[in-house]
C-alpha cells in the first residue's frame, strides 16, 4: 500500500476544524467464492466421528513445530468439512429485488426529505455562526 500525505498551501486552522488532505492509493483483489456450506444440512454426527480422534498423539507423533501441527489439525478439519458438509452455489442477490416497490418508493420519498432537512438545519447552523442572531438561533433550534 503506498500512502501519499499532502498538505495544501492553505495553512492548518483556517476553519473550525483542523484538516488533514492525503490520498491513499491501494488495489484490493476481490475474489468471489464459487460455493459456499450448507451448514444446515450438514451431518455433524458423521463429522464428529469423523474428528474422534486421539489428538494428542496425532499431534505429537512427530518432533513437529507448532505452525505444522496447526497445519495437521487444518488439513484434518478441512477433509471432515468438505466429506460431511455439503456445498451449494453462492448466489449473488440484488437487493433492489428483497424490497417490495412500493416500500422502496417510500423510503426515497423519506430519504429526500431527510436531506432537505438537514440541508435546511445546515444553513440555519452557517447563518446563524455567521450573525450570532437569537432568531436565526431558534429557528435553528
Amino acid at each position: 500500500m503506498i500512502l501519499s500525505l499532502k498538505l495544501n498551501n492553505n495553512p492548518l486552522g483556517m476553519s473550525d476544524h483542523c484538516v488533514l488532505k492525503f490520498t491513499c492509493q491501494f488495489c484490493i483483489e476481490l475474489r468471489k467464492n464459487k460455493y459456499k456450506l450448507k451448514l444446515d444440512k450438514g451431518d455433524y454426527n458423521g463429522l464428529r466421528e469423523f474428528l474422534d480422534i486421539n489428538w494428542e498423539i496425532f499431534l505429537l507423533a512427530c518432533d513437529i513445530t507448532v505452525e505444522e501441527m496447526w497445519n495437521k489439525f487444518k488439513s484434518v478439519m478441512f477433509d471432515g468439512i468438505s466429506k460431511y458438509i455439503p456445498k451449494g452455489s453462492a448466489r449473488v442477490t440484488n437487493v433492489k429485488k428483497l424490497v417490495n416497490p412500493s416500500l422502496r418508493n417510500y423510503l426515497s420519498v423519506r430519504i429526500a426529505e431527510l436531506r432537505t432537512l438537514i440541508h435546511k438545519k445546515h444553513r440555519l447552523w452557517n447563518r446563524w455562526i455567521s450573525s450570532r442572531n437569537d432568531t436565526v438561533y431558534n429557528d435553528y433550534t
